[in-house]
């Protein structure tokens, strides 16, 4: 699909990213973040640039069945996983990675308490051995 675009004054065509696109781009990042993986391994692994790859991902670039074949094996999904997308779907994972999120954050605010804690009774584990008499050392 193609408009033109409005303060062209050539009158040139311009592309249209397709929903599609757009989404299937969307999913493959989700599933390539999943798996830890960024841009340039994915790239290398389809023998592309890493250029080509980010256009596949934000949907700038049509992907024949093929490649999109090649992708969905690489992250080891199945093929109509790249094209289907569930908003609610992406609403309840969106929610769980927050509350994940957030008890992380929780446990990471007790070790911080914790290690805060530890410093504390080795200071005072210092203090006390240096108040003790030569003899009871």
């Amino acid at each position: 699909m193609f408009y033109i675009h409005p303060e062209s004054t050539s009158y040139i065509l311009q592309p249209v990213k397709s929903n599609l696109n757009i989404t299937t781009g969307f999913l493959i990042r989700k599933f390539r973040i999943s798996k830890g993986w960024d841009q340039a391994t994915i790239a290398a692994k389809l023998d592309i640039t890493r250029s080509s790859y980010s256009k596949i991902e934000s949907g700038s670039t049509d992907v024949n069945l093929s490649r999109l074949e090649q992708i969905a094996f690489i992250l080891d999904v199945k093929l109509i996983d790249l094209l289907s997308f569930d908003p609610e779907q992406e609403m309840r994972d969106a929610s769980r990675y927050l509350s994940t999120l957030a008890q992380i954050r929780e446990k990471d605010r007790c070790i911080e308490l914790l290690l805060r804690q530890i410093v504390e009774l080795a200071h005072q584990l210092k203090f006390g051995r240096e108040n003790l008499g030569p003899e009871t050392k």
